[in-house]
C-alpha cells in the first residue's frame, strides 16, 4: 500500500511575516555554481551555498528553485523579520537547531517549535 507523499509547501515553513505583500523580509541572492536544487526550508549562505557554520547563514529558500549549471540564478530568501519559521520546515543539514535558532534571532527571524 502506498501513501500519498507531497512536497514542501511554504506554508509548512513560514507561519508569519511582516508585510509579505511588499516582500519586506525577503531577498534574492544569486546563484552561479555547479548544477543544484533548492528546496524550501534550505539554509543558504550569502552565494547560494550550504553554510558552513549558523553564522554564515544569510537566509532560508522560500521557493523551489532549479539552477542550471553557471548560470546566474535568483533564489528568493527569508532574510530578515519580522517573521517566524517552523522548527519542522527547516531543512538543517549539518547544523544544529540550537545554532540556527540563535543565528536567526539575530536576523529577527523566530523559530518556532511544536510542544
Amino acid at each position: 500500500m502506498m501513501i500519498a507523499q507531497d512536497t514542501q509547501r511554504l506554508s509548512n515553513l513560514i507561519k508569519y511575516e511582516l508585510f509579505p505583500e511588499f516582500r519586506h523580509c525577503r531577498d534574492v541572492i544569486t546563484y552561479n555554481g555547479t548544477a543544484k536544487n533548492f528546496a524550501i526550508g534550505d539554509l543558504v549562505d550569502a552565494t547560494g551555498g550550504v553554510p558552513a557554520t549558523a553564522a554564515a547563514i544569510a537566509g532560508i529558500v522560500v521557493e523551489n528553485t532549479s539552477a542550471p549549471p553557471a548560470t546566474a540564478t535568483p533564489v528568493i530568501i527569508l532574510a530578515r523579520g519580522t517573521a517566524g519559521v517552523s522548527a519542522a520546515g527547516l531543512n538543517l543539514g549539518a547544523l544544529t537547531l540550537a545554532n540556527v535558532t540563535t543565528q536567526l534571532l539575530t536576523k529577527d527571524i523566530k523559530v518556532l517549535t511544536a510542544v
